[in-house]
């Protein structure tokens, strides 16, 4: 069977189960586009700057929770998403980027020279340091199995972009193709035994424990195992801005946003626990502006995630657990069940006494507007409907994750890490 380069990635995209592609049109996309028009399987959305494009495809990414996909043209068209691949890249956001490049011949390679093709741009060198792969083509046949490693690296272990670059003359150039079939199998990394056992010991014998959620609860789906945790041991919870949806705000034992915008209630029990439980999260310099020195000096910190890399960077930990987030819940909710278990009654009324000293309240009354009224409301006019908060970067972002109450896992899309401004519109557009 002879296929062209363009007919081979919209095959692809099919078999990858891609309903939806962000782009916008240019000289080296467009017979990408073309083919993607006879497929009606596949909807196309035609944003007015790339940047947008790919501020779309990281909204519903997050909220689909599976790669999304984004097409550009070369040069100016590809440099324009280098901000949004940045913010993809901090935030572990799946997308697979496919931008067009100028024809083979027209490439200046090792060449002593600025450029040869008219919007030529070494995109992959670009992005290198902002992406988990980046691939430039270099024959039609290798199509298929690049496409299939761009979806497959974008999700696996910790999320992130890749960028595929295809020169105009791959899309249009037929090949033979048998055999269009991906048979790898994502697997998720696996907490040891004795850690899961060490972990429980930990937690049952401390007396001030305390849960501190990130991003990666939500990413790896682990908000049911999270909140029965915290339900049938009582446990106190923090969240950083990555992982405020994680936990409901009905929780009782919710302490809100952690860090230097966060609430005094979740500052105040991180400085007082002994026992810190970080599962999916960086012990970023936001959430912990001051690394060792937020915790107790006799405090048992313990750091879960998928990427050994964020390991004891920041904040040096007594354990680290290399696992899944949703997997090494569930295995220490089994491990917690074998075991006798005090409840933390006294921990859980010092909670309690703090939250009535440092309530920050508001009056009705008042004819002033202020962020907590607005957002109070805007949350009980909202409560029940399944809505999802898109925002922008600023202070309305941090007044958001301080005071919307959230009640649905994955309802926030927000930039986080790399803090990009206009994120919120096009983010809006990619949620819807």
């Amino acid at each position: 069977m002879e296929l062209t380069g363009a007919q081979i990635i919209v095959r692809k995209l099919a078999e990858h189960d891609v309903k939806i592609v962000f782009e916008y049109p240019g000289g080296t996309i467009c017979s990408i586009l073309d083919e993607l028009s006879k497929d009606e399987s596949i909807k196309t959305f035609m944003c007015r700057h790339e940047q947008a494009v790919i501020h779309a495809a990281d909204a519903y990414a997050r909220l689909t929770q599976r790669p999304s996909v984004c097409m550009v043209t070369s040069g100016p068209g590809a440099s324009n998403l280098v901000t949004g691949i940045a913010n993809a890249f901090m935030d572990s956001v799946p997308i697979v980027i496919i931008s067009g490049q100028v024809a083979e011949w027209d490439l200046k390679k090792d060449k002593p020279v600025r450029q040869r093709g008219f919007q030529e741009l070494d995109i992959v060198s670009v992005v290198k340091t902002i992406t988990k792969a980046s691939f430039l083509v270099n024959k039609v046949s290798d199509i298929a199995e690049v496409i299939d490693k761009a979806f497959f690296i974008a999700a696996e272990g910790r999320p992130g972009p890749v960028l595929v670059d295809i020169p105009i003359n791959m899309q249009y150039t037929s090949c033979g193709v048998s055999d269009l079939s991906f048979n790898e199998k994502i697997t998720k990394p696996q907490p040891r035994h004795s850690d899961i056992v060490d972990v429980a010991k930990r937690l049952i014998s401390s007396k001030k424990p305390l849960v501190v959620a990130g991003g990666g609860v939500i990413l790896s789906k682990a908000s049911e195992p999270l909140m029965t945790l915290l339900k049938k041991y009582q446990l106190p919870a923090a969240q950083t801005l990555m992982g405020v949806t994680s936990v409901s705000c009905d929780y009782e034992l919710n302490l809100g946003f952690v860090g230097y915008a966060g609430s005094r209630l979740s500052n105040r029990a991180v400085k007082e626990a002994d026992f810190v439980l970080g599962v999916g999260l960086r012990f970023d310099n936001r959430a912990f502006p001051q690394a060792n020195k937020e915790f107790d000096e006799s405090a048992y910190i313990v750091h879960v995630d998928c990427d050994r890399n964020e390991f004891n960077h920041r904040v040096t930990v007594n354990k680290t657990v290399f696992a899944d987030a949703e997997i090494f819940l569930a295995q220490l909710l089994g491990e917690l069940e074998k075991n006798r278990y005090e409840q933390k009654n006294e921990w859980v009324g010092c909670i309690n006494s703090w939250k009535k000293e440092l309530k920050n309240s508001f009056q009705e009354d008042k004819p002033e507007l202020n962020p907590k009224f607005i957002l109070n409301r805007l949350s009980e006019l909202l409560k029940g409907r399944k809505a999802v908060i898109t925002t922008d970067v600023g202070q309305h972002q941090l007044w958001t994750a301080q005071y919307f109450k959230f009640r649905d896992e994955n309802s926030l899309v927000t930039s986080g890490g790399m803090g990009t401004m206009g994120f919120g519109l096009p983010a809006a557009i990619g949620a819807q």
